[in-house]
């Protein structure tokens, strides 16, 4: 089973994350983390990411990130209403392409929350 880490974030916030090889078992998977529901290229795996508040540990987002050999997409993100426009995606998306070592571009179908994100980036790098 893959191994699941713990990162402390800015303001107090932390992330629960799972690195899973393309093709992981379902059954040998952390959390629900099943590849067959990414609609992304993961030929390097996929990283999912379950974000708390850390003062109480209350679940405030979810995402999960799909990598080729080149590049990262974000296959889905979700971050309760109460917490964004705070910088919270914007670290995930960083995370992801540290872990990854390569850049995150915008996924093929953005929802209306991804348009606004992506409106003035073409792609996040680790800085």
């Amino acid at each position: 089973m893959p191994e699941v880490v713990e990162v402390h974030l800015f303001n107090d916030f932390v992330a629960q994350i799972a690195l899973v090889p393309p093709g992981l078992p379902f059954d040998e998977a952390p959390w629900e983390c099943d590849d067959r529901s990414i609609t992304s290229e993961k030929s390097s795996g996929s990283l999912w990411f379950k974000v708390f508040r850390g003062d109480d540990l209350t679940p405030v987002g979810i995402a999960v990130f799909a990598a080729n050999d080149s590049e990262v997409q974000c296959d889905n993100i979700e971050i309760d209403c109460l917490y964004r426009c705070k910088g919270l995606a914007k670290e995930l998306y960083r995370l992801a392409a540290c872990i990854f070592d390569a850049p995150v571009v915008p996924s093929k179908t953005l929802l209306d929350g991804g348009e606004k994100f992506w409106e003035n980036r073409t792609a996040i790098h680790c800085e």
